[in-house]
């Protein structure tokens, strides 16, 4: 298991990835830990990712500020989360994704579940969610009290198998579609001013 706690420190101006974790050859999970009372230290100004977490084992991400994390690619993200080889599952708990490039990437084999934060004023996609690699699983997505708004492309895509639920999602004022979702199963939501886009794959 990886543990990246913060001890009063941020990761801001690096030529590359603000914090970077590959745990792809274990199976152990990977928690990346801020203080819940302080959102001062954050992963900002990166010349690459904000945080990039590969992993096997589950990834859980909690009290995080990605800010201003560019790129020359277009593909920089304030986080990416990839477990698409493993079968562990991707937590988000309080993670805000402010005028990046990108602000979320998440590729999982598991269920995905974010509760508050936001992905919102990037200059391309807000949120990217994928965890259709699991063959037969259907894995569920449920993502609540999270604005997706200002991005300039769209704000909050969904990739699954498995049911989606959405449940206090703002998501205004994107250039593209405001919330696109391309499932097999059933979803629920309960959104308030927002443009939903389903193409049911």
């Amino acid at each position: 298991e990886v543990k990246q706690n913060w001890l009063g420190f941020s990761r801001q101006g690096n030529s590359g990835t603000g914090i970077l974790i590959d745990a792809d050859g274990g199976i152990g999970a990977v928690t990346v830990l801020g203080r819940s009372w302080n959102f001062g230290e954050n992963v900002s100004n990166n010349n690459g990712d904000g945080v990039n977490v590969s992993a096997k084992g589950s990834i859980a991400v909690s009290y995080l500020q990605a800010i201003h994390n560019y790129g020359p690619s277009g593909s920089i993200y304030g986080l990416k989360l990839i477990n698409e080889t493993g079968t562990g599952s991707v937590t988000l708990q309080n993670v805000e994704l402010v005028s990046n490039q990108n602000g979320l990437k998440v590729s999982s084999n598991g269920a995905f579940t974010w509760n508050y934060g936001s992905a919102r004023d990037n200059s391309l996609a807000g949120a990217e969610i994928s965890n259709q690699f699991s063959g037969l699983v259907a894995s569920p997505v449920k993502i609540s009290n999270v604005d997706t708004s200002e991005n300039g492309l769209t704000g909050l895509s969904v990739s699954s198998k498995g049911t989606v639920t959405l449940t206090n999602i703002t998501s205004n004022n994107n250039s593209m579609n405001y919330i696109f979702l391309n499932y097999n199963e059933a979803w629920t939501d309960n959104m308030t001013n927002d443009q939903v886009w389903v193409f049911n794959g």
